[in-house]
């Protein structure tokens, strides 16, 4: 799967002190006064500090009626605040919230004050204060793996790690209408699923965390941006399985393939054309009967909008499908033990830079035997391969081995008919000699990649 940032989880702890006057048993939690013959007052019944963002919560529960007032300090008792309670008629609750405080631990004094100047011992508790620099190191979960078909998105989250503080993840992503959509899943929740996303647009998420159990406030790490591509569809056109390997060959380089037998297009219903025309691209393989490529059949082909691809010298006669002035069978060369080596016309050519060509632009292209068309005038199109001279008992060599036709242009001089959408030529195989389907060299394969990549952008 493509775009997508490795991330991982972040293990963050916080700490909380809650001290109850009631569970204490150890003097060292108290801090005396100076006046000790003084603190006869009672201190808080319950006392809690809660940490947050830049700020803690103080709670606390008075129940002696003689407490008026409840004062809070910390920073060494730089900073201070106190609180009037009322706790005559029944307990009275304190929650001070402390703000504007800095990213680190807090030591907290709390003790109770009455009117007459009475007051308790101190009840002492601390936590951390967590802001900016927790949350740039709260890191996002891990995307394990992603696919989209038909707008659909399934994606897959590594578990989160136990621990970790993360509860809950925001997602955000644009629908086909593009309209920006919100949604949330637990921690528990690895797999998600999106029925109407945008191909290739940016999805963004962010984790939540409770840096501690009864933290104050939720924590979000920063948004992570990817975005996820539909593995290009293609519809394979075969005869039975005789193109499986080539069919396996796309489907390894992350193509989506799916077949078709009808070869007969036009007896094909218009939910089947829209298919067709809907796909990045459509080849015809080598295994399909070019008698099924003839008359109407060759009209609604040729109709078709998206691009094409061509693999059968058989179909591309213009007693087929018209693509080259050639009625006759295409030569045989049956010999099985060569490499038959083509000439590269234009090598400047992008889907020509991952393979070394030999002198004079030549470069091994496909094992034999071979049925090698040759044509009988020029073509329209731009003829990117040939067979080479000398190749295959042939000394001016030229037979067309991959050509590509623009869309809307007369296939040679007086063809009378052209494509509605881009085509390619990208002939081979062999039914002299034997049946034979996908003999491209490893280097020819590589081209004819970059080939498919490229028409398969044309449709983008």
């Amino acid at each position: 799967m493509k775009h997508i940032r490795k991330i991982s989880t972040l293990l963050l702890f916080l700490t909380v002190i809650v001290i109850s006057s009631s569970s204490c048993k150890s003097d060292d939690q108290y801090l005396l006064s100076p006046n000790d013959e003084s603190n006869v007052l009672a201190e808080l019944k319950f006392f809690e500090i809660q940490s947050g963002e830049n700020r803690v919560l103080v709670k606390g529960i008075v129940e002696d009626a003689n407490i008026s007032e409840v004062k809070i300090s910390w920073d060494a008792g730089i900073n201070s605040m106190s609180i009037p309670v009322n706790a005559t008629t029944s307990p009275d609750t304190i929650r001070a919230l402390i703000e504007n405080l800095d990213e680190k631990f807090y030591s907290f004094e709390v003790q109770t004050l009455s009117s007459t100047g009475e007051r308790s011992k101190i009840l002492k508790g601390g936590a951390d204060v967590f802001g900016a620099q927790y949350a740039d190191k709260a890191l996002n979960r891990e995307i394990l793996s992603g696919f989209v078909l038909d707008n659909k998105l399934d994606f897959e989250y590594a578990p989160v790690a136990t621990g970790s503080g993360i509860i809950d993840t925001e997602i955000n992503y644009i629908n086909t209408a593009g309209v920006s959509i919100n949604l949330y899943i637990d921690s528990k929740q690895n797999s998600v699923s999106i029925p109407d996303y945008k191909n290739k647009s940016i999805l963004k998420f962010r984790s939540a965390y409770i840096p501690s159990p009864n933290a104050l406030d939720t924590i979000y790490s920063k948004f992570t941006e990817t975005s996820f591509k539909a593995n290009p569809k293609i519809v394979f056109i075969a005869n039975g399985s005789a193109d499986d390997a080539q069919i396996e060959w796309l489907r390894s380089n992350d193509f989506f393939v799916s077949t078709y037998g009808h070869d007969r297009l036009e007896e094909a219903s218009q939910e089947k054309i829209d298919d067709l025309n809907n796909a990045d691209l459509v080849i015809i393989g080598r295994s399909c009967s070019s008698g099924n490529f003839n008359g109407s059949s060759k009209t609604a082909w040729n109709a078709l909008t998206v691009p094409l691809i061509l693999n059968s010298q058989w179909i591309a006669r213009n007693s087929r499908i018209n693509w080259f002035n050639q009625a006759s069978d295409p030569v045989p060369f049956t010999v099985s033990t060569t490499i038959m080596k083509a000439k590269i016309e234009d090598s400047t050519d992008p889907v020509f830079q991952n393979v070394t060509l030999e002198a004079n632009d030549l470069l091994p292209w496909l094992s034999t035997p071979i049925n090698l068309l040759y044509t009988a005038s020029n073509t329209n199109g731009k003829v990117m391969v040939t067979s080479a001279p000398g190749e295959a008992n042939n000394n001016e060599g030229g037979a067309m081995l991959y050509v590509r036709f623009d869309a809307n242009v007369e296939f040679y001089e007086g063809a009378g008919e052209s494509a509605a959408g881009p085509r390619t030529y990208f002939g081979f195989g062999a039914d002299s000699g034997g049946s034979f389907y996908f003999q491209l060299t490893e280097d020819a394969k590589q081209i004819y990649l970059a080939e498919i990549k490229r028409m398969i952008d044309l449709k983008s």
